[in-house]
């Protein structure tokens, strides 16, 4: 997976991802089409994390 992950960069050595790039908004994606294969649903938090959640009741789920 992570392999994959990599060719979303910019050409430096390593991996680059900076902010409000075409690589960041590729490399977030890929993952996001992982997590629909897996059933969950895909959502960028306000912070601009990527999350993944399961179906469920929203009320019977703690809150951390």
């Amino acid at each position: 997976m992570l392999a994959e992950l990599e060719q979303f960069s910019e050409p430096v050595h390593g991996v680059t991802r900076l902010p409000f790039t075409p690589e960041r908004v590729a490399a977030f994606d890929l993952p996001g089409l992982w997590m629909d294969g897996g059933g969950l649903t895909d959502a960028l938090d306000d912070a601009g994390t990527l999350i993944g959640r399961s179906g469920g009741r929203a009320d019977s789920c703690a809150r951390m």
